[in-house]
Order: C-alpha cells, then structure tokens, then sequence
C-alpha cells in the first residue's frame, strides 16, 4: 500500500506502513484503541496511515482533510510510547521549527527508537547528507552540495567539490578560439610570428621580449627560440 495523496518520488522508498485498523465505533467516537492510527487534533483522534520513506515520513488521514509530510532532514528526533491503561501509544515527532506533531501509531516506542537510530542520529544524519550532498553533484548542483555539505559540517566534501568547480572552471578557460590548452604553444607562437610581419605593430624588442618568456616558461625550446628568433628579426 502506497500514500493516496502524496506521490512517491522518483528514488523514493517504503521502508515500513503502519496501517489503522480501527473498528467502526471508534472512529465514530473519535477514540482511538490499540490497533489505531491516526493524529491527535484534541480532542478527537482523526484516523489514517503512517508512511516512513528514506526520503521522509508521512501521515495521511482515511478522508484525506490532514496530509502532512517531515523531511528526514528536519526531524531532530522523535519520541514514542507504548499504550498503557489509560493511554493510547503514540509517536511525537521534534522538527527543526521546534513543531512537535503527535501520532497515535502503534508500539510508539518501537518505532521511535527505530526512526531515532535508523534516520535521527549522529551517525544517520551525517550519512544522509553525504547521499543527498552525493544526489546534488550527480546532478551537476555543486553549490548546492557544498551548502548541504557545510550545514552538516563536513568541510572535507566541501572542500573536494571546491577543487571540482575549480578545475573545470579552468578548463573553461583555456578554450580560445576553439583550441584547447594543449595547442597554447601553437597559439602562442603563431601570434608572435604574425604580429612581426604586420607593419606598424609592436617593436621587435617586446616581441623578442614575448619569446623569451615563452622560453622561460617551457612553452617552446631553445630550437625553436631561436627559428623564431630570426624571424622576427628577418634574418
């Protein structure tokens, strides 16, 4: 069984469904019993299905008037539970807005403790944020994995995707005219010649100058300086 108001995402899994299975008279009553789900809205208890994904947990009533919906990733912890004599079992969910929603669902405890290990603590929340971190950089959204990587203070990752943005960036760079870096030397060397045959242009002394840098910087050998060389002086 699936949410009937809320779509499933793409990715997006059922880990557990806890499914009400109150009788007629309670939910005329509005009281809930031990097999019942459903949120306290005080002072009656409106019925429906608990839903949690690895994405989020959802409460949808049987009418569809309350469909709520936590991201994993503001949920700070949850606290449950069990029915006792005198009360129902329960979950109450803690959010980073300082809501605190209750539940009736059943074996509260139970499955508080699961969400808090599974999905609320130290260790769940750092690994889910390094998979949505992961989600983002898949899709191209570096800026949107750093900030997820920072929130969570893992300035390792955010670092990594730094040095990512960087080195494609310069790459981006080193395009002129279609040409990529691997042709710079060419580049470079067709520029200088050119520029000594067009009259008017820079002295030959800045343009012996370039060569020498070009030499310098190991773009060319002292060969080809030299080719070089003498034709920009005509010899």
């Amino acid at each position: 069984m699936n949410p009937k108001y809320v779509q499933v995402k793409p990715g997006e899994k059922i880990h557990n469904r806890i499914i009400d299975e109150s009788n007629w008279a309670l939910k005329m009553t509005g009281t809930a019993g031990t097999k019942s789900v459903g949120k306290f809205v005080h002072p009656d208890v409106v019925f429906g299905n608990f839903f949690i994904t690895n994405l989020r947990l959802i409460f949808e009533s049987n009418d569809g008037t309350i469909v709520d919906e936590f991201l994993h990733t503001i949920v700070n912890k949850t606290t449950g539970k069990n029915a006792t004599t005198f009360s129902v079992s329960n979950l109450t969910i803690y959010t980073n807005n300082n809501t605190s929603p209750e539940y009736v669902v059943r074996d509260g405890k139970k499955v508080s403790d699961y969400l808090n290990q599974f999905f609320y603590s130290n260790r769940a929340k750092y690994n889910m944020a390094k998979s949505l971190g992961i989600e983002r950089e898949k899709h191209l959204d570096y800026q949107g994995a750093i900030d997820i990587y920072e929130k969570h203070n893992m300035p390792e990752e955010a670092a990594r995707v730094r040095r990512i943005m960087y080195d494609e960036k310069k790459v981006d760079q080193t395009v002129v005219h279609g040409n990529y870096v691997d042709d710079r030397d060419t580049i470079v060397k067709d520029s200088v010649i050119n520029r000594s045959n067009v009259g008017g242009g820079s002295s030959k002394m800045q343009e012996l100058k370039e060569l020498k840098e070009m030499f310098d910087s190991g773009f060319i050998s002292k060969d080809e300086m030299e080719n070089m060389k003498k034709e920009i002086l005509g010899k």
